[in-house]
C-alpha cells in the first residue's frame, strides 16, 4: 500500500487539511481516508473573472459567477446556491454543509481537490485528471453528476451519496473509489478494464446501483469486499466482459440501494361457476407482499386486460354474462409490479327448457312411443310426468 501526503492550508482559517491518499488497484485497504473538519469561511469574496492562485482563498455566500479560474488556491462555498463557470486547473473547492454548488466544470486538472459537505452538482459530467488531489464526499452530503464520471489517478472517497446520469468509469493509473459504511453511488452504467479491485469498501457495507449496463475487461475484478453491494436494478443487464464483480455481493432483485425488491402477487379465492346475468360474489387476495395498485379482468384470456380502479384486497363481481378471469396487481415500493394468480368465474348460460315433441292420442292400456326434447340449453337432469297438470 502506498500513501502520499498532501496538505491544503486555508488562508486565514488556521485549518490544515492533511490527506493520506491510498493507492488503489489491487490492494485491500484497512480504511478510507477520513474526512477533515470543515474550514472556517474566510478570504476574498468571489467575483466574476476571479483568478484564484496558490496561497489565496475566496468564498461565496451564493450568486452566479463566470470566468472563475481555479489555479492553485482555495474556493469555499459557505452558504446559499452558487452557480460557477470557468476552469478548474489546480486547487481546492470546499462546499460547506447547507451550501449548494452548481458548476459547468467538467474536468479537474492536476492537484485538484474537492471536499463536499453539502451539495455539489457537476452539470456537464466530470473527469478527474489528477494524481495528487482528493475528491471527498462527507456523510450526508451529495454529489450529482449530469453525465459520465471517471478519473485518472484520482482517489475518490465517498461517505455520502453520489449520483450520475451516465457511466461510472473507467478509473485509471492507480485511481479508484473508496466507500465508507452506508455510502451509496447510483449511475446508469458501469465500466472498468484498467484496474483490479478499484472499488473498495474496507469497513461496513456500501452500495453502488446501476440501471443500464455493466461492462468489464482484462479479467479485472470490480471489488474485493463482500461489503460492497452491487444493486442491479430491475431491467438492468447482467455484467458482461472478461472481468467480474470479484468479492462484491450482487443483488439482482433491487429497486435502489438499501431496497430489495420483494413484490409477491399472492392468490385470489376462489374459482366459481355462476348463472349468466344473475350472480354476485367477492374475490379476496391473500399471500401477497406489497400494495395492490389495481385489479384486472379479462374475457379473452388476457389478450385485452381491463383495468379496474381498486387498491383494496377484495374485488366484487355482479351479474356478469360471460366467463371472466380476475387478478390483482401488486407492487412493493419501487419494485416492479407483479400479478397475482388468476381466478375464473365461469358463467353458464340461462337454462332453456326447450320443446318436447309431440302431442298424440293413444288407446288406453295399449300404446307406446318416444318423446324427443329439442331447443333446450343446459344439461338434462331428469324427466317428469303428471296426470293432474303438474
Amino acid at each position: 500500500m502506498k500513501c502520499i501526503f498532501e496538505s491544503f492550508l486555508f488562508t486565514k482559517s488556521s485549518i490544515l487539511f492533511l490527506a493520506c491518499f491510498f493507492t488503489f488497484g489491487g490492494s485491500v485497504h484497512s480504511q478510507c481516508l477520513a474526512m477533515p473538519a470543515e474550514p472556517v469561511c474566510s478570504g476574498t469574496p468571489l467575483s466574476n473573472g476571479a483568478n484564484i492562485n496558490g496561497g489565496s482563498t475566496y468564498y461565496s455566500n451564493g450568486g452566479t459567477f463566470s470566468g472563475v479560474a481555479l489555479n492553485g488556491g482555495t474556493l469555499i462555498l459557505c452558504s446559499g446556491t452558487t452557480a460557477l463557470s470557468g476552469t478548474y486547473n489546480n486547487g481546492t473547492i470546499v462546499t460547506k454543509s447547507g451550501a449548494i454548488l452548481n458548476t459547468t466544470y467538467s474536468t479537474a486538472g492536476s492537484n485538484c481537490s474537492l471536499y463536499n459537505y453539502g451539495t455539489t452538482n457537476f452539470n456537464s459530467g466530470l473527469f478527474i485528471n489528477t494524481s495528487a488531489g482528493a475528491f471527498m464526499n462527507a456523510q450526508g452530503a451529495t454529489i450529482n453528476v449530469i453525465g459520465n464520471l471517471a478519473g485518472n489517478g484520482c482517489q475518490m472517497v465517498n461517505y455520502g451519496n453520489i449520483t450520475g446520469t451516465g457511466t461510472l468509469g473507467d478509473w485509471q493509473n492507480s485511481g479508484g473509489i473508496c466507500q465508507g459504511d452506508g455510502a451509496t453511488i447510483s449511475v446508469a452504467n458501469i465500466t472498468w478494464s484498467s484496474l483490479n479491485n478499484w472499488f473498495t469498501t474496507p469497513n461496513g457495507n456500501s452500495c453502488i446501483s446501476y440501471s443500464g449496463t455493466a461492462t468489464s475487461g482484462n479479467s479485472h475484478p470490480f471489488s474485493p469486499n463482500a461489503g460492497t453491494t452491487i444493486c442491479q436494478k430491475v431491467g438492468a443487464s447482467n455484467e458482461s466482459g472478461s472481468g467480474s464483480w470479484g468479492g462484491a455481493t450482487l443483488n439482482q432483485s433491487c429497486a435502489a440501494c438499501g431496497l430489495t425488491c420483494n413484490s409477491v402477487g399472492g392468490v385470489v379465492s376462489s374459482n366459481a361457476t355462476v348463472c349468466s346475468g344473475s350472480n354476485s360474489g367477492t374475490l379476496v387476495l391473500s399471500g401477497h407482499n406489497g400494495n395492490v395498485v389495481k385489479w384486472q379482468s379479462s374475457t379473452d384470456n388476457w389478450v385485452t386486460p381491463i383495468d379496474i380502479v381498486n387498491i383494496t384486497t377484495s374485488q366484487s363481481y355482479s351479474n356478469i354474462t360471460a366467463s371472466t378471469k380476475y387478478r390483482a396487481v401488486v407492487q412493493d415500493g419501487l419494485c416492479a409490479a407483479v400479478n397475482s394468480a388468476e381466478v375464473t368465474i365461469t358463467v353458464d348460460p340461462v337454462s332453456v327448457g326447450g320443446t318436447v315433441s309431440a302431442n298424440t292420442t293413444v288407446c288406453s292400456g295399449s300404446n307406446s312411443g318416444t318423446l324427443t326434447l329439442s331447443g333446450y340449453t343446459g344439461s338434462i337432469t331428469g324427466w317428469e310426468s303428471s296426470t293432474d297438470n303438474f
